[in-house]
C-alpha cells in the first residue's frame, strides 16, 4: 500500500484517546464529513491535530473504504450535537502514536506545511479547525521527524 492523500483530523483530547483505546484501528467522522470519509482511500494517511493542546499525537494509515457504522465511540462537545455518533468511518493501522499527554506542537510544524501557508502566518490556526485534506510537504510529521515534545490534555 503506498502513500496516498494526506488528511488532517482535528480532534478533542477526549476524541483522540477514544481511538486510542480501540488501538488506532478505527476512526470515525462527523456526519457533515461524509463526503470526505467516502473520498479517502487505502494508504491515505490521517494525522491527528489535537484542539486545546494545538499539538499532533499521531499518525495512522487508512487501511479499508469508508463505511456507515452508528456504535457510540467518539462525542462531539457541542451539547446541541450531543447525538452526533461520528457514523463514517474507515479502518486504520497506527504509524506513529506518542504516549497519552504528549504531542509535538503544531507551532513548530505549522510553518512547515503548505496547507498553513494559505493563510498569513500570524492566523496558522485558521487552517487547523476541521478536518481536511493536506497538501503539499508532510514530511515532517510522516517521517517523525524530531522536534521537542511538550505535555498537552
Amino acid at each position: 500500500m503506498s502513500a496516498g492523500q494526506y488528511w488532517i483530523l482535528v480532534g478533542s483530547p477526549e476524541n483522540l484517546e477514544a481511538t486510542r483505546a480501540h488501538g488506532f484501528r478505527l476512526q470515525g467522522f462527523k456526519t457533515r464529513h461524509r463526503k470526505k470519509a467516502e473520498s479517502m482511500r487505502p494508504g491515505d494517511r490521517l494525522v491527528y491535530y489535537v484542539t486545546g493542546v494545538q499539538g499532533f499525537a499521531a499518525t495512522a494509515t487508512v487501511t479499508s473504504e469508508a463505511f456507515e457504522d452508528h456504535t457510540p465511540i467518539w462525542t462531539s462537545r457541542d451539547p446541541k450535537k450531543a447525538s452526533e455518533d461520528y457514523p463514517w468511518r474507515v479502518q486504520i493501522e497506527p504509524d506513529i502514536v506518542l504516549p497519552p499527554g504528549l504531542t509535538v506542537p503544531a507551532e513548530q510544524l505549522a510553518p512547515l506545511l503548505d496547507h498553513t501557508k494559505k493563510w498569513p502566518p500570524e492566523h496558522w490556526r485558521q487552517s487547523l479547525t476541521q478536518t481536511s485534506p493536506l497538501t503539499g510537504t508532510c514530511s515532517s510529521i510522516s517521517t517523525g521527524a524530531r522536534f521537542p515534545l511538550t505535555p498537552g490534555g
